[in-house]
């Protein structure tokens, strides 16, 4: 047997033996990638479901605005108009931010989407696993020592 080194690879170690931890890895690896992307999905429902929330009390409040503007004074009306739509302001800005936080998740699960799509191509083409993250230091391989 020879030498392991600190990543579990050998010296002595075959191809075949090779290519099927290399094989276990990017499974590995694309499964985590496939978890990322079914969280970030979830993530996307849940910011959408409260968007909806959102707008469903901000047309509730217009709604509001309108029945008061009816049955006030005039000088009452003009108070309790800038206080709405301050309010009414705040809540849009939420709806707002919420929004681009979606669309900044939709980047997000895209952009996994695709680099799952392209190592698959690339393990396909190659006949090789492709490696999941290549901004990742590679395991040097050791040379044998001379006796």
């Amino acid at each position: 047997a020879g030498e392991t080194t600190a990543d579990g690879w050998r010296a002595d170690m075959s191809t075949e033996d090779g290519l099927e931890k290399l094989v276990g890895f990017l499974k590995a690896t694309k499964r985590q990638a496939e978890l990322a992307v079914d969280s970030l999905n979830a993530h996307i429902d849940e910011l959408s479901r409260e968007n909806a929330r959102l707008q469903s009390e901000l047309d509730a409040r217009d709604a509001t605005i309108e029945e008061l503007r009816g049955s006030s004074s005039k000088k009452g009306r003009f108070k309790e108009r800038d206080e709405w739509r301050t309010l009414v302001g705040s809540i849009s800005a939420d709806r707002d931010r919420l929004q681009v936080r979606v669309r900044q998740l939709e980047v997000v699960v895209a952009t996994q989407a695709s680099r799952l799509r392209e190592m698959e191509r690339a393990e396909a083409a190659a006949g090789t696993p492709a490696d999941p993250c290549p901004s990742r230091p590679q395991p040097q391989q050791q040379q044998p020592q001379p006796l």
